[in-house]
């Protein structure tokens, strides 16, 4: 009887779970690993919530004394579930964990915040704000830091989805729309004339000049206004562009220099 104990032990050991999570939060920021000051959780707190309060996105830090024998990546899945981080039907929470004893970090992003903040930017974070202070022994500065830079890169990313700009002002936005717009109308000028003079010189010079400043407007920070208004200036410089072409047909052609290919239209580059 006495011999089978020593079996039995080992498969209870075996087959009891492993250490839960904690269970509940001790607020925005959980220090169960005791290495934060007052004035370090203030101010993380004071970051959590402006992020939130700008984004509705939910940032919980966490500290912990062990992972339990779990691999980082699976206690920071098994408390993020467990703890419900983000809001309800948006998934669009963060949970930055940190085990000092075993220099172990992570970054759990929920499904609404991924396009946001992907696997490799989480990366890079851990790697320029958490690793270079944890090296040195200031778990705190560590800490603070990369979240700061996560609440910034989520505050950023999700007002440029919303048509919002936390970057620019609207003075800012505006001149920057002023300048991109000196390449919009000339280059789309020059594709409507070209394609009313048939100049394919005219066509592939303005489609480049006036393109990747329209791409550049519709690609950036500006906000909504200028998804609408590049566009509208130029539709409205090809348009114009067509009316001059068939006013001065040979004005492109003159500038071109180039020679008919045969179905009508003028190759840009030749001799005389």
């Amino acid at each position: 009887m006495t011999k089978g104990l020593p079996a039995l032990f080992l498969f209870l050991l075996w087959a009891s779970p492993a250490p839960a999570v904690p269970e509940k939060s001790l607020g925005p920021v959980s220090d169960f690993a005791a290495i934060l000051t007052p004035a370090i959780e203030q101010e993380l707190a004071s970051v959590i919530s402006q992020t939130e309060g700008k984004t509705s996105a939910e940032i919980a830090v966490v500290t912990v004394k062990s992972l339990e024998g779990k691999s980082v990546e699976e206690y920071a899945h098994e408390l993020f579930n467990a703890w419900g981080i983000g809001k309800k039907g948006k998934d669009n929470g963060v949970l930055v964990l940190v085990a000092p004893n075993e220099k172990k970090v992570r970054i759990e992003v929920g499904y609404g915040l991924e396009p946001v903040l992907p696997d490799g930017l989480a990366g890079q974070v851990i790697r320029e704000e958490f690793i270079p202070a944890f090296k040195k022994g200031d778990f705190p500065g560590g800490i603070l830091a990369g979240v700061g830079r996560i609440g910034s890169i989520v505050m950023r990313q999700e007002a440029a989805a919303s048509g919002q700009s936390p970057e620019f002002g609207i003075l800012p936005q505006i001149g920057t729309l002023l300048f991109l717009c000196l390449f919009v109308i000339p280059g789309f000028l020059a594709v409507g004339m070209g394609m009313s003079s048939k100049v394919f010189f005219g066509v592939i010079w303005g489609s480049i000049f006036g393109g990747v400043a329209l791409l550049m407007g519709l690609t950036g920070q500006l906000g909504r206004v200028s998804q609408w208004v590049m566009p509208v200036m130029a539709a409205l410089s090809v348009w114009q562009g067509l009316r001059l072409g068939r006013k001065h047909p040979s004005f492109l052609r003159g500038m071109s220099g180039g020679k008919s290919s045969g179905s009508g239209w003028i190759i840009g580059g030749g001799g005389s």
